[in-house]
């Protein structure tokens, strides 16, 4: 998406005019929130992590020995990947919306001279 947006963003100044790439960013953010979660259900059902989640939970809980020992052991490396897939999801997200937030304020900067429009236009950024 961070590619199309850098792509076609001289084609939406040049005939929409500055200023209206946050329209465009808009509509494309709401199907990418859309097909994210799609892809992030998948990807928790595959990594089993709600299965994993309750059972540190269940181990958390427990103080007998005896009932520890019938709970099923998670694998710390299994842990381990899990936590640097989700870290580098987390990353590259905030990379992403790093990028498109310093696109939007070079096009508001530039295509909206009105203070209180800027205000606004910043507050829909915000909101992304």
């Amino acid at each position: 998406l961070a590619r199309v947006i850098d792509t076609h963003q001289p084609l939406i100044e040049t005939y929409y005019g500055p200023g209206r790439l946050i329209s465009a960013v808009t509509i494309l953010q709401k199907e990418c929130d859309v097909q994210v979660k799609r892809v992030l259900l998948e990807w928790a059902k595959a990594r089993q992590v709600n299965k994993k989640m309750q059972t540190i939970t269940d181990l958390s809980r427990m103080s007998s020995s005896s009932s520890f020992s019938k709970l099923e052991k998670i694998d710390p490396k299994d842990l381990d990947i899990l936590i640097g897939e989700i870290t580098l999801m987390h990353f590259r997200s905030e990379l992403y919306f790093k990028f498109i937030q310093r696109k939007i304020m070079a096009d508001v900067e530039v295509g909206i001279p009105n203070a209180n429009e800027k205000e606004k236009t910043l507050k829909l950024l915000e909101q992304l």
